[in-house]
């Protein structure tokens, strides 16, 4: 019975990754364009990733599902296109597989025991969490990323403005030079929906909603508001040009200030462990000699 259930087992947890490693991989690289497949659903695991991501449709999780939807889509949409369900699905496979693996260990090692279930339901459990603590992670390495590489394309956009060239050719040259940037991906987004009849505005403003951070939301709504107005581009450009430079040097005494608190803590570290080094060999001389 013993040998049934650790080969049973262990066969579960051999399916269970080979269905996922295709997946897992394609996490691991944010696709460029709208028109993507899902890692998830193509993957050999694929009608339990649709069975579990039905199950997952009911109001007690729909909250958690949008939002793990829209974070999925800040994040690049690693893996493909998905829904919050579909995400949710592979996140409770990786537990299950988890959950597996220890039962299975616990089993090898002296039985079934309520102990050791609830210990692996458990970890099962964190695992679900820690894939949406990963997908946390990636929504914010990916706002750090736009937040450098949005003063590089204001810059180059004044520059190419001055020279001539429209808001939208500014777009494609950044584009083409930077095919990898995170922001780049967002423009090429937008441009496919300018292409398909929405303006540009309308595009930047699609940018806007899908990352949410602070100094790209700022930039385009200068831009949009500007075209309302009939401000010239490159004046706005060169504006946010210089906002975006005084805040950099903000960042960057905020970031000095934070990191003397930071360094105080192992500078009085130090300086115990140098006090100890010199003063140790003489307080052990001085007890070697009989004069305390």
């Amino acid at each position: 019975m013993l040998l049934s259930i650790s080969v049973l087992a262990f066969l579960t947890v051999v399916l269970l990754f080979w269905g996922l490693a295709g997946p897992l991989r394609s996490m691991e690289a944010l696709a460029a364009g709208p028109a993507r497949g899902n890692a998830l659903v193509e993957s050999p695991l694929g009608p339990l990733v649709r069975l579990l991501a039905g199950m997952n449709r009911r109001p007690a999780l729909d909250a958690w599902c949008r939002s793990l939807e829209k974070r999925h889509v800040e994040a690049g949409q690693p893996g493909g296109r998905m829904t919050g369900e579909e995400f949710l699905a592979g996140a409770e496979l990786a537990g299950l597989a988890v959950f597996v693996i220890i039962f299975g260990m616990t089993v090898l090692a002296g039985g079934v025991t309520f102990f050791g279930t609830l210990f692996a339901l458990a970890l099962g459990a964190a695992c679900v969490w820690l894939v949406t603590a990963w997908l946390d992670g990636e929504v914010d390495a990916r706002r750090r990323s736009i937040s450098r590489q949005l003063p590089f394309f204001i810059d180059l956009a004044t520059m190419c403005m001055d020279a001539g060239a429209t808001f939208q050719e500014t777009i494609e040259i950044y584009e083409r030079d930077n095919p990898d940037d995170e922001l780049a991906l967002e423009f090429r987004i937008a441009m496919g929906e300018v292409r398909m009849g929405k303006t540009i505005a309308e595009g930047l403003e699609g940018v806007s909603g899908r990352v949410h951070i602070d100094v790209l939301r700022n930039f385009i709504n200068a831009i949009v508001q500007g075209q309302k107005m009939g401000t010239p581009m490159v004046s706005i450009l060169r504006d946010q040009a210089e906002v975006m430079r005084f805040k950099r040097s903000q960042d960057a005494e905020r970031a000095a200030e934070e990191l003397k608190i930071r360094i105080q803590g192992p500078v009085i570290l130090m300086m115990i462990s140098v006090f100890v080094l010199i003063l140790a060999p003489a307080f052990l001389e001085t007890l070697s000699t009989g004069v305390l």
